[in-house]
């Protein structure tokens, strides 16, 4: 759908891929170990994903993600 790629235009990789981690259930620090960063880095680009995307919730993103 339109919506879905400019969400990809908007995000960066590591914002997309912690965002599809997430959306399956993925906890921050599961994603941060699988990837290799900080839970801090998770938590702030999901933040800032969030704020992109104007959602709250991982449940939002799912919606989001899943359009």
């Amino acid at each position: 759908s339109s919506a879905a790629s400019d969400v990809y235009k908007r995000q960066t990789t590591t914002e997309f891929a912690i965002s599809m981690l997430a959306c399956r259930g993925w906890s921050n620090t599961e994603i941060a170990d699988h990837m290799g960063i900080s839970r801090g880095t998770v938590k702030n680009r999901l933040s800032t994903t969030y704020a992109k995307l104007g959602i709250t919730s991982r449940s939002g993103l799912k919606e989001f993600m899943l359009k």
